[in-house]
């Protein structure tokens, strides 16, 4: 029964860290060793035995995923091609319907086949574009590409 109430406990710690902008390191440590302690593995057996190693595997599997991203938003975003979709994205639906648009565009992308991590890079450098067209923010737009997974 304790270990249930631990995981509930990181869960809901996790989410409360998460919303008050602490680094996502240290809330994944705290959280998984909450969990790890209430379900009698100990902190060093949690720490070294399960976060370290899956920590590891993730990061191993997505690190280049996410420079790759990273490098190609940053390209869309210097050559202007990502101003220039978001023109013409103004341009066929309006500034109304600007958050349409974007929907569209990431349900697009994400039911077409590019990951969900890999689409908020090529997906940002429009949306700041849009925001700025449209004089709405940036998070805003940020919101609506979340909720579309």
């Amino acid at each position: 029964m304790i270990g249930y109430i631990g995981i509930l406990a990181g869960v809901a710690l996790l989410i409360y860290m998460a919303f008050h902008r602490v680094n996502v390191i240290v809330c994944t440590v705290i959280c998984s060793i909450i969990v790890g302690v209430t379900n009698g593995l100990g902190v060093w057996g949690t720490f070294t035995d399960f976060y370290l190693p899956s920590a590891g595997k993730w990061l191993t599997d997505y690190f280049l995923m996410f420079v790759l991203s990273g490098v190609y938003a940053r390209v869309l975003s210097n050559s202007g091609s990502a101003a220039a979709i978001a023109y013409k994205i103004v341009d066929i639906f309006g500034k109304k319907y600007v958050i349409l648009a974007f929907t569209l565009l990431v349900i697009l992308l994400t039911y077409g086949g590019v990951s969900g991590l890999v689409s908020i890079f090529l997906v940002w450098p429009i949306a700041v574009n849009l925001a700025r067209e449209s004089n709405k923010s940036k998070t805003l737009f940020f919101i609506m590409f979340f909720s579309d997974f």
